[in-house]
């Protein structure tokens, strides 16, 4: 079965097998810390997506064997906490169009053992897989969680594999069985932020209200989010010269989304005073959408590239007004 919608997390039993094994953790910035324990022979790789608003690991077995888990953590709005009541209800829509084309045709939900939250996953069998040889990407077996990992952190993750009976399926159980979330509260805001590079001309300064707290700045690049307008924001300067248009750069950017599974959808284009803005959103389990908004701007021999993203339960409207009443409020002028 190809990969599931945004893959976000976790799994079950055999613990004991990576219990006395480190825990990779991994910054997630703005948010605090995700740790993840994966035994010798597995290559795990994790990062910040949406702007900083979710967080994705990958981790495959380095023999090559028929074995992925994907995991994804979410963070929610303050106004959207986590029901832990309602994580079967999620999962079984999240996993709704599997059902017809599995052997199970039924959903039975069964309860995870977990290091932290609580969680529940589901399995299905492709049924035009059975007896056919093996293919690659393409698994016969797909297992899905769904898990509360604190009030406002929710996980979705997929098990892939082709033999339910392998040792690498009690592997993947286990590293689910480990995760663990620890939230840091933001730091505080000291003034308005103002980012630049000292190969630029252009300074981009933001608002004093709504407050924006930066946890990444390096180089030609920064992240943070404004608590107030609920959103993440990050932004790169670039040499002008790199810039190939709106058009161009699209096409690289929904490519590299749509590979990673997360297709873009409601794509639009639009401009904004001196912006040109990308709008498209991405539907995440239980009526959550996260919205997010590109704008590109050329000056002064300079490109200026800002992300922004905000996760909600209201209207698509409601969402991509926050974003642009936002960028409406950004002031960019020469040094």
């Amino acid at each position: 079965m190809r990969r599931l919608f945004r893959r976000l997390l976790l799994g079950l039993c055999a613990l004991a097998s990576c219990a006395a094994l480190p825990a990779a953790e991994f910054p997630w910035p703005g948010r605090g810390s995700l740790a993840l324990t994966v035994p010798p022979g597995w290559d795990l790789t994790g990062h910040s997506i949406g702007g900083g608003g979710a967080f994705a690991f990958t981790a495959r077995p380095k023999s090559g064997a028929a074995a992925t888990l994907q995991i994804t953590v979410a963070h929610t709005p303050p106004e959207s906490p986590v029901d832990p009541a309602r994580l079967t209800a999620t999962l079984e829509a999240a996993v709704h169009d599997y059902l017809a084309g599995s052997v199970e045709q039924k959903f039975s939900p069964q309860p995870l053992a977990l290091a932290q939250g609580s969680g529940v996953f589901v399995q299905f069998t492709d049924a035009s897989l059975v007896g056919q040889p093996p293919q690659p990407d393409n698994f016969k077996v797909l297992r899905t969680a769904m898990i509360a990992l604190d009030d406002h952190a929710l996980a979705l993750a997929s098990l892939q594999f082709n033999d339910p009976t392998a040792r690498e399926v009690g592997e993947m159980m286990a590293a689910l069985a480990s995760l663990r979330y620890t939230r840091t509260a933001p730091p505080a805001a000291a003034g308005p932020f103002r980012f630049s590079v000292a190969q630029s001309r252009l300074e981009l300064r933001f608002p004093e209200k709504p407050a924006f707290s930066a946890e990444q700045v390096r180089d030609r690049y920064f992240l943070g989010h404004s608590a107030e307008s609920r959103l993440t924001a990050s932004g790169w300067f670039e040499p002008a010269e790199r810039y190939g248009g709106l058009q161009k750069f699209w096409r690289g950017e929904s490519a590299a989304l749509t590979k990673n599974g997360f297709a873009p959808h409601g794509v639009e284009f639009a401009r904004q005073g001196d912006w040109e803005v990308i709008h498209y959103h991405q539907d995440l389990p239980g009526d959550i959408r996260m919205c997010h908004l590109r704008a590109e701007l050329v000056r002064a021999g300079t490109w200026i590239d800002l992300h922004l993203s905000a996760t909600g339960a209201e209207p698509l409207a409601a969402l991509r007004a926050r974003l642009t009443a936002f960028l409406s409020a950004l002031v960019i002028s020469e040094k």
